[in-house]
């Protein structure tokens, strides 16, 4: 049976029948590009080793997590109480150029393009660089190594320039980043990683920055721990995603002013209830201390609204009205897959993709001093919406939602809520 969000083409459910079987020989087939060794450390069933469904199950999700293969398909060779298995699997294009489009309700549209390698040198490596013009002009260069020796030690390096209008801080602002993480398991469901980066801000009038120069420069510095039980990762229907980060900011290492804290705390449970039906319940906690003005820049504050935080609100007119440096959000969502992820064909090229429904709670909250941390400033947004599970760009939100006001609003969003309600400019 089909679990709530279930891969159409990562499923072991064709060789339920071999169940208990031993199994005599396990291979793989299909690739081209890929290392044989990264399909196979994702493969823990053994010769020897009686056949078990789930088993093979967890291989196959692995195998997806990968992000690499548009499909794999287990097949077997009975023989007396014996099974010869293989693991099939079928490529995506290992480097593709594409367009790129980016949207957020303050900033609007924008546009450009692309060109990523999901599969770098065959080792599951991701390298994608991309230029965005419009709302906000940027460009981007992302790296990751999910895996590279030991228990999942990795690398992942985000360098980005942004230029746009920050209407809510009024201001035009140019920032440049450049962030490094490196990380490892834990066992199977532990993480931990460690950063030392570096982020800039230059506004184009006085009073944004705490510097006088219209320039902000910070060192960050921080780590993250977390525990990670996901069935998939790109689109999960069962287990936990707990992440707690400490990251400090120190603008006097360059002669800036400024330096605080910032803390986050990340609870996900994402819970199947039948079979195409699944449940999600989300929280966020964020807390910076200091003193804004002073301490932390004003364009750090949260501000609440939007398809990213409290859905059924106007950012551009709640998050003038409910900002400040820390915030709590809630979101409980209940999610129906409508089509499946199934392997599709443009050409040679093959790709996954698939829709779900969804209605959906988002309750939330910012505060400066303790005495703005009460129920009456919170909100709460209702809604119902799409989600269109795409390659590349993950999935796109389509909701319609109300709030406490009674005024209905259409929101676009790209990724899970979840990831992009963490995000800086949302």
């Amino acid at each position: 049976m089909w679990a709530a969000t279930a891969s159409a083409t990562f499923t072991a459910e064709p060789c339920r029948m071999y169940e208990g079987y031993l199994v005599t020989a396990v291979d793989v087939t299909g690739f081209n590009v890929t290392k044989e060794y990264v399909i196979r450390r994702e493969i823990r069933i053994r010769e020897g080793e009686p056949f078990r469904c789930a088993d093979a199950q967890a291989d196959l999700t692995r195998l997806e997590n990968i992000g690499i293969f548009s499909s794999c398909e287990l097949l077997g060779e009975a023989g007396d109480s014996t099974v010869a298995l293989t693991f099939r699997v079928r490529e995506m294009p290992w480097i593709v150029p594409y367009p790129k489009f980016h949207y957020t309700e303050e900033d609007g549209w924008s546009f450009g393009g692309g060109v990523a390698s999901i599969n770098m040198l065959g080792r599951g490596a991701r390298l994608s660089a991309s230029l965005l013009l419009g709302g906000l002009d940027s460009w981007f260069l992302h790296y990751r190594y999910p895996w590279i020796t030991g228990n999942h030690i990795s690398a992942e390096i985000y360098t980005a320039d942004l230029k746009r209008d920050d209407d809510l801080n009024g201001f035009e602002e140019h920032s440049i980043e450049a962030t490094p993480w490196f990380g490892t398991w834990i066992g199977d469901a532990g993480r931990a990683g460690f950063t030392v980066s570096y982020f800039q801000m230059d506004a184009d009038r006085d009073s944004i920055t705490l510097s006088d120069d219209r320039r902000d420069r910070f060192l960050r510095v921080g780590g993250r721990i977390g525990y990670d039980t996901r069935d998939n990762w790109r689109n999960a229907s069962n287990g936990w995603m707990t992440e707690a980060l400490v990251v400090r900011y120190d603008g006097g290492v360059f002669g800036r002013r400024g330096g605080w804290w910032q803390s986050e705390l990340d609870v996900r449970r994402y819970q199947t209830i039948a079979p195409r039906h699944a449940m999600v319940l989300g929280g966020l906690f964020s807390y910076q201390d200091g003193d804004v003005g002073a301490d932390i820049p004003s364009y750090f504050q949260y501000r609440m609204g939007g398809a990213n935080s409290i859905r059924g609100y106007d950012i551009d007119k709640l998050g003038r009205e409910l900002f400040g440096r820390n915030q709590s959000i809630g979101t409980v969502e209940y999610q129906y897959v409508l089509i499946p992820m199934n392997e599709h064909f443009l050409g040679k090229w093959s790709y996954s993709a698939g829709i779900e429904a969804a209605a959906f709670v988002d309750w939330g909250i910012a505060w400066n001093s303790s005495d703005e941390f009460e129920p009456s400033r919170a909100r709460t947004g209702f809604g119902v919406g799409l989600r269109w599970l795409l390659p590349a760009i993950n999935e796109i939100r389509t909701d319609v939602a109300i709030g406490e006001d009674g005024k209905v609003y259409f929101h676009l969003g790209v990724g899970e809520k979840l990831n992009a309600q963490r995000l800086r400019v949302r």
